[in-house]
């Protein structure tokens, strides 16, 4: 007589799906850390990212005088923390979407509606540890904390929540919409599976311009709030992201919108091939 093969609980799955996640985040760390610095210095200084780079190695932006590869560590403890509380809410969005997909399969706009709850979550999430992602800006770009009055501190950590809020369900609702159909270009143009660690290098560069350049002027405005902490009490509007939006046109011009793109589109590939392996090991899972 055979022997069923026990399935695991709700919760050794949100376990595991957690460890997954803490270990695709512990080997991406370094990398996404010194790309974001790279963009945060882009936006900051209105440099192109070779430029930036070189910047940074050779520790000009830090007062440094010796060459080292470590400067682009610089904030990485903030990068730590952000991703330390992002990693249980994307960890369990990835792990619960093929069910979510499953469960709204059948009924009308089945996708849109699985879409819209997957992302519509993980911006919620966003929203909430906005303090994290403004720490990590502030000290990769070389500012701290200290220079915002004592007053306004806590209001600060919050700017650029409203952005962030709206460029995750962006980044979330394109991410299932680009996975999917960059998942078939692989296998109509390649026959390599997509869910294979060649298939998921493929995919995830082309998804990286799919999901961040369409919702990038967010992220650009947001880096002004979070890096000019005085930035509302030298401006005649009282909307942060009308004052964002000029103090970028009128310090840089209209190709200061641009500044950091780049980097951060590097960034969105190596995360998107994290995120795209985490959702294809939730596949195998909801197989078994």
């Amino acid at each position: 007589m055979s022997v069923q093969p026990t399935q695991p609980s709700m919760s050794q799955k949100m376990w595991n799906g957690f460890l997954l996640g803490t270990q695709v985040m512990v080997v991406q760390t370094p990398l996404l850390n010194a790309l974001n610095r790279v963009s945060a210095i882009c936006c900051r200084d209105n440099i192109s990212m070779w430029r930036a780079i070189d910047w940074i190695h050779e520790g000009a932006i830090d007062g440094m005088r010796k060459r080292s590869i470590a400067h682009f560590g610089v904030g990485m403890g903030a990068h730590l923390f952000r991703e330390t509380n992002r990693v249980f809410f994307k960890s369990m969005g990835l792990l619960f979407k093929p069910t979510l997909d499953e469960h709204f399969r059948n009924s009308p706009y089945g996708k849109q509606k699985a879409d819209w709850a997957f992302s519509g979550s993980l911006a919620v999430a966003e929203i909430a540890i906005n303090p994290a992602d403004t720490l990590r800006i502030m000290w990769q770009a070389n500012e701290n904390l200290s220079m915002v009055r004592k007053g306004e501190r806590i209001s600060h950590l919050y700017k650029g929540a409203g952005a962030n809020g709206v460029k995750q369900l962006g980044v979330w609702l394109l991410y299932s919409k680009s996975e999917r159909y960059w998942s078939r270009v692989v296998v109509d143009l390649t026959g390599l599976d997509p869910g294979s660690p060649a298939g998921i290098a493929l995919k995830s560069l082309p998804m990286s311009l799919h999901i961040g350049v369409p919702v990038w002027v967010f992220e650009r405005l947001k880096n002004v709030l979070q890096m000019n902490p005085s930035l509302m009490h030298h401006t005649n509007t009282k909307y942060r992201y009308v004052a964002a939006w000029r103090q970028v046109l009128g310090t840089q011009g209209a190709k200061g919108l641009l500044r950091g793109l780049a980097a951060k589109t590097l960034y969105t590939a190596f995360q998107a091939m994290g995120a795209n392996y985490m959702l294809e090991e939730a596949r195998k899972a909801q197989k078994k």
